[in-house]
């Protein structure tokens, strides 16, 4: 099963630059982290993107919204299962894209031997914040590591497979996931 593929950004830094002031403001207490397809945000992360990326979809990429999403220095993300089950098609991958401090993340997919449940208020708070609903893989036994992706360079992911993030770096390092309307072309995502 593919899990992940990376690709180079040319806009990378740029993208980096816009972003920025966002990890900032979230640094300082203020949870911006969520944008939508009205957001300038998007709008101008669809321009830096949609020529680079279009060669990976069916059709021409539009971008349904992001997310800034920010870890704790030496902290783990429980295995989650990102989106609605059963998973529509464009919901298999996200693309995501280093913010900062992203050297020393880690990615890591799990066997598929599990039962699908909701994260609740009591299971890991990271799972529930701003109203994004995580499913979370329930394992009868121990769960195994199937494949590993270091999160230093932009890649496109697997997020309906269970999946976690461990940060083992010092500092916070903040990601952008980026969700499309548009699936994956089969040669890529296969």
């Amino acid at each position: 099963m593919l899990t992940h593929f990376k690709i180079n950004l040319k806009n990378h830094k740029e993208i980096c630059n816009l972003f920025l002031p966002y990890v900032d403001l979230f640094l300082k207490g203020q949870s911006v982290n969520l944008f939508t397809e009205n957001d300038k945000e998007i709008l101008i992360l669809e321009r830096f993107l949609k020529d680079e990326i279009k060669q990976y979809f069916t059709e021409y990429p539009n971008i349904k919204m992001c997310a800034l999403g920010g870890l704790a220095p030496e902290n783990k993300l429980r295995p989650h299962i990102d989106g609605h089950y059963p998973p529509k098609p464009e919901q298999h991958w996200a693309l995501n894209i280093p913010i900062k401090n992203c050297d020393e993340s880690i990615m890591y997919w799990y066997d598929t031997d599990y039962e699908i449940g909701y994260a609740s208020s009591t299971d890991d708070p990271m799972l529930i914040a701003d109203n994004l609903q995580h499913l979370v893989p329930k394992y009868a036994g121990e769960y195994k590591v199937i494949d590993s992706c270091n999160l230093d360079s932009p890649v496109f992911v697997k997020v309906t497979s269970p999946h976690s993030v461990t940060n083992h770096g010092s500092k916070p390092r903040f990601m952008l996931s980026v969700r499309f309307y548009n699936e994956l072309t089969n040669q890529t995502a296969s």
